[in-house]
């Protein structure tokens, strides 16, 4: 999973023009933003998926849904990176 979310963001990095550091960075700030999530036991970010759901299917669910929340949300900070900076080329965190 962590491996297909890093790839697709590195390919719309890339896309954008932004170097590596921004894909590191908006990966801590998604990293921060799960860290707010509450521990209340709610699929999929409450939960412990390996130990917290006994079946295969609740278990897939979950991870799907982890995913595309991870990829989705650091190629919004991508675009959202690359609003703020505008134009230009070579862009360097």
């Amino acid at each position: 999973m962590n491996k297909r979310v890093r790839a697709a963001v590195g390919e719309q990095a890339k896309r954008l023009e932004l170097g590596t550091d921004w894909v590191e960075y908006c990966a801590l700030e998604t990293a921060r933003k799960l860290a707010t999530h509450p521990k209340d036991g709610s699929v999929p970010f409450g939960t412990n998926p390996f130990t917290d759901l006994n079946s295969k299917p609740l278990l897939d669910e979950a991870l799907d849904q982890k995913e595309v929340y991870l990829r989705q949300d650091q190629i919004l900070c991508l675009s959202g990176v690359r609003r703020a900076l505008g134009g230009g080329n070579s862009v360097q965190p």
